[in-house]
């Protein structure tokens, strides 16, 4: 059974399908094309794969590999240098780490950005940041470009040099702790919104 359904689908409209596949004892599966919305309730062992497909599942991965390697820096490697290391030499410490883990931070950040970008190109999806009810888009948005900035303009530009050459290493340090743990806060509220919305609960 398909159905067919302009693209901008209401959240509530979208959990009555879900549901209603389920009861049904069928799997819904969500192909959306440019303009056009289809949602293909398919029985187990059907096999439909497309470029969107692989867009999402490259944009789920790139999210896994970047945010996840932002928990593990900031609730993992961070704690570990407070308690291994002197006040003074943290910073060197965790520039020393920083530095192995930055080019898969570029990679994930990139992969995500791309991957993003064609699946909101290839579905229309654009006309969603002009509304409210869609907020976790912004959020995705704003989160990957706060990262994108410090990666690729804040880190090469200033971050180096000064977690080198820091005149005051320990504030520094703490100062890091902080926004990586308000930026893994951010990242969190917007992967729960972004599933959320995305699988029709808002």
């Amino acid at each position: 059974m398909d159905i067919v359904i302009a693209n901008e689908v209401a959240p509530s409209v979208r959990r009555v399908l879900f549901m209603a596949a389920q009861i049904e004892g069928r799997q819904p599966k969500y192909l959306i094309r440019v303009k056009v919305a289809r949602i293909q309730f398919h029985q187990k062992g059907d096999m439909i794969f497309d470029d969107f497909t692989l867009a999402r599942v490259l944009h789920i991965v790139s999210i896994v590999g970047w945010i996840g390697g932002v928990w593990f820096v900031t609730f993992v490697v961070m704690p570990s240098i407070a308690r291994t290391a002197s006040p003074a030499d943290r910073l060197h410490a965790f520039h020393r780490i920083e530095q192995g883990f930055s080019v898969q931070a570029k990679f994930w950040v990139i992969l995500a950005g791309v991957s993003g970008f064609w699946m909101t190109w290839r579905a229309d999806m654009w006309s969603r940041f002009a509304e409210t009810s869609y907020w976790w888009m912004h959020a995705m948005l704003g989160l990957w470009l706060v990262f994108a900035a410090m990666l690729f303009i804040a880190e090469p530009l200033v971050l180096h040099r000064r977690m080198a050459e820091s005149p005051s290493p320990e504030r520094d340090f703490n100062l890091m702790v902080w926004v990586h743990r308000v930026l893994s806060v951010i990242a969190l509220v917007t992967v729960l919104g972004a599933m959320a919305g995305a699988h029709g609960l808002m």
